[in-house]
């Protein structure tokens, strides 16, 4: 229990500000236990916009454990892949059921794929759908599957990128229930389904030595942005070298120092001669620093 704990708070303390974590000891926990038919210690999962509860036993699991089990529970069961979630799900290293669209799904087939989702039907693969109409690129991916024309929207679609690269369409004439869908697989996954592509197992590297852009991301000597302000108010970047940039602000810092020296140097009497240097001195210290 002792270990579960320290596995735990380890985990919470790396996933601070993406979930609200807490512990329950004592009869809080064994109440809990029993409700959920779990064994201590547990981890109990509730999302905040949904009234669905979960547990996990987690005997014998590291920080890293803990930590995934969590961020698992934070995906949505049906996500809509887009671009910039789709490394975070392909990290999950299931196969891929993707239901391809042409925009909003229809209320039946949403209802049929969430039913997939749910964890007490589902089988080790990931229901998802892809909007064409919100991203685009998935044209180029049914044409890499299918060739052009592709078979048509709504298209459902077996890939499993980890292993094979095989890839299977889901019958046009059929509707997609939840039963039918199920008894699909289960002929695919027995190679009773004959796939329409396979996808190569190369790496993926830029086809020619011009498109390697991240070699291209990391210059020789860095450069600093620095902005001035010119008449008008108007704004206007420049950019120098850091050699140069790191000389002119020793020098600036410099005459900095000595503008602060001759402020702290007591004025005598009524006598203000020197006042109006040193308030020339101050502006321009100021706007030394506007600049910077």
């Amino acid at each position: 229990m002792h270990d579960a704990k320290e596995a735990f708070v380890e985990a919470a303390t790396a996933l601070n500000g993406y979930v609200t974590t807490g512990i329950y000891s004592g009869d809080d926990a064994a109440v809990l236990a029993s409700t959920y038919k779990v064994p201590l210690p547990a981890l109990l999962l509730a999302g905040p916009e949904s009234s669905k509860r979960g547990a996990v036993h987690i005997s014998n699991s590291s920080p890293q454990d803990v930590a995934e089990l969590i961020q698992h529970a934070l995906m949505d069961p049906f996500p809509e892949i887009t671009v910039g979630n789709l490394p975070q799900y392909f990290q999950v290293q299931k196969p891929l059921l993707i239901l391809f669209s042409g925009g909003a799904l229809n209320q039946a087939d949403e209802g049929e794929m969430r039913l997939l989702a749910r964890e007490e039907s589902r089988k080790p693969f990931l229901a998802c759908w892809l909007n064409l109409k919100n991203t685009p690129v998935g044209r180029g991916i049914l044409k890499v599957y299918f060739g052009s024309p592709h078979p048509p929207l709504p298209l459902l679609v077996w890939v499993n990128p980890h292993s094979g690269g095989k890839v299977f369409a889901f019958p046009s004439g059929q509707p997609i229930t939840e039963a039918s869908v199920l008894a699909w697989i289960e002929k695919l996954e027995s190679g009773l389904e004959v796939p329409s592509a396979t996808l190569s197992d190369e790496d993926w590297k830029p086809r020619l030595p011009a498109y390697d852009f991240l070699s291209q991301m990391a210059p020789s000597l860095p450069e600093f942005t620095i902005y001035s302000w010119q008449s008008g108010h108007q704004e206007q970047e420049v950019s120098i070298p850091a050699a140069k940039k790191a000389t002119e602000v020793r020098e600036e810092l410099v005459e900095d120092l000595k503008a602060a020296e001759r402020e702290r140097e007591p004025l005598t009497g009524g006598d203000l001669r020197g006042t109006a240097p040193r308030l020339a001195a101050r502006e321009k210290q100021a706007k030394r620093h506007t600049e910077l």
